[in-house]
């Protein structure tokens, strides 16, 4: 449902920015914006997330009976993010955003050895963030644009009996990247609004889930998110 809401707002942003060029293009009206798209900025986000989790290795086990199989994180996303553009004279825009998730979801995972013992693992990521490059073309006030980052992840595993925690939480980190792209559109001379896709891929990481080796699962992850976002430029 919130990858949904997610596909839905930045879709209408996207739609919204290409309809409003082009009846500016029509009427012969100048842009909102005639500065260019150099300078700093900051803004907030939301939007939905689809993720799978899937198991890469499970070393003196047997995915399914005393290792967790792959999982899902999917839900509501939130966070912020800062960057800065640099306009070429050509129209090209460069420029880096550093991106940071305030949300998190959790997943308790179980297995068939083990569920009758009140034994399962909540998964939890602590941390995100990613650092990306885009480049685009400014059409006056529209800018559409390619992503292509690197992401780090710190993920918090627990052993659980009936649902009570059995140890301290131990605490792993994913490294990967992000690709994407969106379209921004300013309303005024320093907002605008951001629709993107970023598709992240998470490296594969160890989570000892039992303390011992014949629980120690490689996990790794892809996700899907669709964001919407409110920027000012300063």
């Amino acid at each position: 449902m919130f990858a949904r809401f997610g596909i839905v707002v930045a879709a209408l942003l996207v739609t919204m920015g290409g309809a409003l060029a082009a009846d500016r293009a029509a009427e012969g009206q100048p842009p909102v914006a005639e500065a260019s798209w150099t300078g700093l900025y900051a803004g907030a986000w939301i939007g939905g997330r689809t993720s799978r989790v899937g198991v890469t290795a499970c070393p003196g086990g047997v995915v399914g009976q005393n290792c967790p199989e792959g999982f899902g994180l999917d839900g509501f996303v939130a966070g912020v993010n800062v960057g800065f553009d640099l306009q070429l004279d050509n129209g090209v825009v460069l420029g880096a955003f550093l991106v940071l998730p305030l949300t998190r979801d959790d997943e308790v995972v179980t297995t068939p050895l083990f569920e009758p013992f009140g034994l399962s693992w909540r998964v939890t990521p602590k941390f995100v963030g990613a650092l990306a490059a885009r480049v685009g073309y400014a059409f006056g006030d529209v800018l559409p644009y390619a992503v292509v980052g690197v992401s780090r992840a710190w993920v918090e595993s627990q052993t659980l009996s009936f649902g009570l925690p059995l140890n301290q939480p131990v605490e792993v980190a994913h490294t990967g990247m992000v690709l994407g792209g969106g379209l921004e559109m300013r309303l005024t001379q320093n907002v605008s609004v951001d629709g993107r896709y970023l598709l992240g891929l998470l490296g594969s990481a160890t989570y000892d889930f039992c303390g011992n080796p014949p629980c120690g699962s490689s996990y790794d992850s892809v996700s899907h998110n669709f964001l919407a976002g409110l920027n000012y430029r300063f």
